[in-house]
C-alpha cells in the first residue's frame, strides 16, 4: 500500500486543474447516484452486480463533471472510491480514486479523511509524511489529528506500534517547520508539551509552550498551563504576552477565559510592581 500511493501521489506533481463550468444536470445525477450508493451500503442483501452498477454510472458521471470543469468532478470520484472500497481485490483502484479526488479537489476535506483512514490499514511512516506533505496548510487540521490518534495507536485499527509512533510525530515536525507551517508547528508543539508535562518534565514542556507561542499558538489548555508555569516562576511579563495571545482569539470555555484574565491583570501588577534592574 505503501508503494501505491507513494506512485499515485506524484499525480499532484500535474498542475492543479482551473475549474470554471458546470454540468447542472450531471450534478443532480451525481446526487441520486450516490444515494444509490448509500442504499447498497446499508443493504447486507445487495446482488453482486449492485456495487459494479452503481461504480460505473459514478465513474461516467466524473467524466463528464471533468469534461465540463465542473468543481463537483472531485466528489463524484470521492463517490468512486466509496463505491470500490468494499469490492474485493479494489485496493489500489479505491486508492486511485481517492488520490484522483483530490488532484480535481485539493481541499476536499473528506477525501483526504477518507485517504489517511485507509492508509491506517498499513500504516508506514515515510508514506504517511510524503501524504501529509502534500496537503494544503488549510486542509491540514483534520488530518493532522488523524496521524496523532495513529501515532498512539488510537485509531480505527491502532495498527502503529509505539516507536515509529513517535518517530512520525517528529518528522510531522519537521515537515510544518520546514514548509513553514506554523499552525501545524504550533499544534504540534502544543500536543508535545501536554505529554511532557503529564512525564513530570516541566522543562521539556516549558519549552514546547515556548515554541507553540512563537509559532502563534492560540490554545488555550497551552496558554492556561504555560502561563501558570511562568507565573510560579515570577516571569511575569512573559506571562502575560502568553495570556494575551490567547485571549484576542477569544478562548471557547468563559470559565477559562475569565480566569485567564484575572491571571493577567496579576501578571501585569506583578511585572509593574517588579523594580527595575538597576534599582
Amino acid at each position: 500500500m505503501a508503494a501505491t500511493i507513494g506512485r499515485l501521489l506524484a499525480r499532484f506533481d500535474e498542475p492543479s486543474p482551473h475549474l470554471t463550468g458546470g454540468d447542472a444536470e450531471a450534478r443532480s445525477a451525481l446526487v441520486r447516484v450516490d444515494g444509490e450508493r448509500e442504499e447498497i451500503d446499508a443493504n447486507y442483501d445487495r446482488s453482486p452486480g449492485d456495487w459494479p452498477r452503481v461504480e460505473d454510472a459514478l465513474r461516467s458521471l466524473a467524466d463528464r463533471l471533468a469534461t465540463a470543469g465542473d468543481p463537483s468532478v472531485s466528489d463524484a470520484w470521492l463517490s468512486v472510491a466509496r463505491a470500490t472500497r468494499y469490492q474485493r481485490g479494489r485496493r489500489d483502484d479505491t486508492l486511485s480514486a481517492l488520490i484522483e479526488a483530490l488532484y480535481w479537489g485539493r481541499g476536499n476535506d473528506h477525501a483526504w479523511w477518507e485517504l489517511v483512514d485507509y492508509a491506517s490499514a498499513a500504516p508506514h511512516v515515510p508514506m504517511l509524511i510524503a501524504l501529509f506533505a502534500r496537503v494544503p496548510f488549510e486542509n491540514r487540521a483534520g488530518v493532522l489529528s488523524q496521524l496523532l490518534r495513529m501515532s498512539e495507536g488510537r485509531d480505527r485499527l491502532g495498527l502503529l506500534h509505539p516507536a515509529p509512533g513517535a518517530r512520525l510525530r517528529e518528522e510531522l515536525l519537521d515537515v510544518a517547520e520546514s514548509q513553514g507551517d506554523r499552525a501545524t508547528v504550533a499544534a504540534l508543539t502544543g500536543y508535545a508539551s501536554l505529554a511532557a508535562e503529564k512525564a513530570g518534565d516541566l522543562d521539556a514542556a516549558a519549552g514546547y509552550w515556548r515554541r507553540a507561542i512563537a509559532a502563534g499558538s492560540t490554545d488555550e489548555t497551552v496558554a492556561d498551563r504555560f502561563s501558570v508555569l511562568l507565573a510560579k516562576r515570577h516571569e511575569y511579563q512573559e506571562a502575560a504576552q502568553v495570556l494575551r495571545q490567547a485571549l484576542v482569539a477569544n478562548p471557547d470555555s468563559a470559565e477559562v477565559a475569565e480566569r485567564m484574565q484575572r491571571r493577567l491583570a496579576r501578571c501585569e501588577r506583578n511585572f509593574t510592581d517588579q523594580p527595575a534592574p538597576d534599582e
